[in-house]
């Protein structure tokens, strides 16, 4: 029998807690800081979550072209082979046959550069090799080369990702696709929430880098791969209009119907739920909205944590953050040291605009 549902056997992560799961879950658990630091080119009072340094020897193996690209295209290319190894597949025949969906940006932070370069001193100062890394999607057609993958679709964010290479492998059109979502925090994007009042509320600007190995159940049977976890529900609500990122007058409702949604398709109930990965990220009137929906989902909620709070926002890629967390979290027994009762984990998310989303993930077993 084809048993075509989506299951998760491969991850790479890297936050602000450093490399692999086990780190950013020992994080979590202990309440511990993160690395923090003030970039260069940043506001001198802005200390960000950022990732520490990376010992890259032991991630990638060594190529003439690593010397040529920018820290945004190496770490999402980390995280990619991190995923891969995780996964089990090492050799370039299998990796021949798995996909890439990445988010859709390249390094802003590379680009601002370019240009800056570009404005002040002249087209004869700047660098070919930096104006690669500027491109759309740059950094995942990289990784695909560099990495032996089948091919780039950077079109997609977060949830809309998840759902879309679920619904990818249901059909038929793929047996095993990597979803990575990475941010590089950037100077003017820090400016921009400085000067919106979002830090005065408690919002955190932070980064994150994240790559989940999706394949068929058939598929990573065959291949003899264990899956951590069955990807068994999502769902996306959009709200009324925004007029500004602190203010979503139907932010409860949008959560609502999106965990709805995930729990329906995953045919669960909200009492089958073990614990919570929040889309928490410190602006009161936004993560009230939320608690008012989870309160009315589930009466007195599950254990839960806040990914956001603890690492920071890293836009684009702080979905699949909360959802390698859970997986993580699943395995080992807890959510932020709160043991899970049960075989279900529900993540939720919403960046500052754009809809918001629910992922539903269970053990392996059921």
């Amino acid at each position: 029998m084809d048993d075509r549902s989506p299951v998760i056997t491969g991850l790479g992560i890297i936050t602000p807690f450093g490399v692999g799961g086990k780190a950013l879950h020992a994080g979590l658990q202990a309440g511990a800081e993160p690395h923090r630091s003030v970039p260069a080119g940043f506001r001198p009072e802005a200390l960000l979550a950022t990732v520490p340094e990376i010992n890259w020897g032991a991630l990638l193996r060594p190529h003439p072209m690593l010397r040529r690209i920018d820290r945004f295209t190496l770490l999402t290319t980390a995280a990619i082979a991190l995923a891969l190894e995780d996964g089990g597949l090492g050799g370039e025949a299998e990796r021949a046959h798995v996909g890439l969906i990445g988010n859709s940006h390249g390094s802003y932070h590379t680009l601002i550069q370019y240009m800056e370069t570009l404005c002040r001193l002249g087209a004869a100062e700047t660098s070919a090799t930096q104006f690669g890394n500027t491109g759309v999607g740059a950094a995942f057609g990289f990784a695909s080369i560099y990495l032996g993958l089948k091919g780039a679709a950077t079109v997609l964010m977060g949830s809309s990702a998840m759902s879309y290479a679920a619904e990818l492998l249901q059909s038929g059109k793929a047996e095993a696709l990597c979803i990575c979502a990475t941010h590089e925090v950037v100077p003017m994007m820090e400016r921009a929430f400085a000067a919106m009042g979002l830090m005065e509320q408690g919002y955190r600007y932070g980064e994150a880098f994240v790559c989940i190995l999706l394949e068929t159940a058939t598929h990573a049977a065959g291949r003899g791969a264990k899956p951590h976890a069955r990807l068994a529900g999502w769902g996306e609500a959009t709200e009324p209009k925004v007029e500004h990122p602190t203010r979503r007058p139907g932010a409860d409702a949008a959560f609502r119907r999106a965990m709805e949604m995930a729990l329906r398709k995953a045919g669960l109930a909200p009492a089958d739920v073990g614990g919570l990965y929040t889309a928490a990220c410190g602006l009161p009137q936004r993560d009230d909205g939320e608690q008012r929906a989870l309160s009315a989902l589930f009466g007195s909620p599950p254990p839960a944590a806040a990914l956001r709070r603890a690492i920071g926002d890293a836009p684009g890629a702080g979905e699949l953050a909360a959802l390698a967390a859970a997986v993580v979290a699943l395995a080992e027994g807890d959510v932020a040291g709160q043991p899970i009762h049960g075989n279900a984990l529900l993540t939720t998310h919403a960046d500052l605009w754009g809809p918001v989303s629910s992922l539903v993930i269970t053990s392996n077993q059921i």
